[in-house]
């Protein structure tokens, strides 16, 4: 795919953009609402109407003028009945592209209207099969041999293999937000590679040493073994480097997303998240306070001796509402002459608290002896 920049220039940054934005899109996704996480094979922006198929749309409008303009000439083989050598990768081009503007319009018309109800995984199917058409051609057709043009092409089909890969294994696990973050970071290795064939073929620096354009081909030769040996070395390093590169911005995309999300949720978005409640349970005098386990809390006692529950985050969507700790309330009537243990057993417990971390530690005993009531219940008993 392409326009007016340099020859691979062009297609390194659009699918560089688009893994960027794919990355991002699944990251954030998965940040957010990580139990309800699933992948797609598009993602929408935050744009109103129709405009949030704004990736569709400008993906469209790219992939209708690449293939305009790989079949320029066209019309002009077909009236000679002949397709020349040199046209013959700009029909190659202009096949695999034709898969993703089948993928392109089919989404459209899935998300717009009704007319086309495609079942999960199609989108992606068809999108992968444009992959696998690139790199059918890349290996058969496109760059036979073994020198040095080949050789940054085969490292090419390694990434359209990961990636036709991973977008078959998005579609059996769609909720694994491991298999679409590696399937967006191969879309973004796809476009930094392309773009680092560009500037071999366009920009003289980028000519390994020994190398240089000739007359009569597209790529730089090496006309010493050496020099082509020490070429392709250099090549794989790159490879290796970008692929590393991409890794640690991953990560690093995580972190701050991660930590924009978590300073950006308030306490209302994590409420209506999270909507559970406690239940207090006796069991033969036993009060038990019943929790989710996933959810963290710290303990402690006020100085009438009330058991005071104060929440502690865990986890990005549980983090602490409130750092003031939350007293369990206590009628007046009931206050006199009561232990805490029967004070929380008789208190109307406010929704807004949320689950102890392990119910062990919350388990309050109404039938301890007359010492642990003295020591640990902080109530005094008359002597016999």
């Amino acid at each position: 795919m392409g326009w007016s920049l340099p020859s691979h220039i062009d297609s390194g940054l659009i699918f560089s953009f688009l893994g960027i934005w794919h990355l991002l899109s699944i990251l954030h996704m998965y940040i957010r609402r990580p139990s309800s996480f699933r992948s797609r094979a598009w993602f929408p922006a935050p744009l109103p109407g129709r405009l949030r198929c704004a990736e569709l749309w400008i993906l469209l409008a790219i992939v209708l003028y690449f293939i305009t303009i790989q079949l320029s000439h066209a019309a002009a083989d077909i009236a000679s009945g002949l397709i020349q050598a040199r046209h013959l990768i700009r029909f190659q081009h202009a096949a695999f592209s034709m898969f993703y503007l089948v993928y392109i319009v089919a989404a459209l018309i899935n998300e717009n209207t009704s007319v086309l109800p495609v079942p999960d995984g199609a989108l992606q199917a068809t999108f992968s099969l444009g992959f696998l058409m690139e790199l059918v051609i890349f290996h058969f057709g496109h760059h036979p041999g073994t020198d040095l043009e080949s050789h940054v092409h085969l490292l090419m089909q390694l990434i359209l293999a990961s990636l036709f890969l991973l977008m078959l294994l998005e579609i059996q696990f769609p909720q694994n937000p491991v298999v679409a973050i590696g399937r967006a970071a191969c879309l973004l290795f796809k476009g930094t590679w392309f773009f680092h064939i560009g500037l071999i073929i366009n920009y003289s620096f980028a000519i390994p040493m020994g190398c240089a354009m000739v007359e009569g081909h597209d790529f730089p030769q090496c006309p010493q073994p050496m020099d082509e040996m020490r070429a392709k070395s250099l090549q794989v390093l790159i490879f290796c480097s970008q692929a590393v590169f991409i890794l640690i911005l991953t990560f690093t995309a995580y972190g701050v997303i991660r930590m924009v999300v978590r300073y950006r949720l308030d306490a209302k978005g994590i409420e209506e998240m999270d909507k559970e409640e406690y239940v207090l349970k006796d069991h033969g005098g036993v009060y038990t306070l019943l929790e989710n386990p996933q959810k963290d809390f710290d303990t402690e006692m006020d100085a009438r001796g009330v058991p005071v529950l104060r929440l502690m985050g865990k986890s990005l969507s549980r983090r602490a509402l409130s750092k003031t700790p939350v007293a369990l309330p206590v009628s007046p009537a009931a206050e006199a002459g009561s232990t805490p243990v029967s004070r929380l057993a008789s208190s109307s417990l406010p929704k807004n608290i949320k689950n102890p971390e392990t119910e062990d530690m919350y388990r309050l005993y109404s039938s301890c002896t007359r010492i642990e009531k003295e020591s640990a219940c902080g109530t005094k008993h008359e002597e016999r």
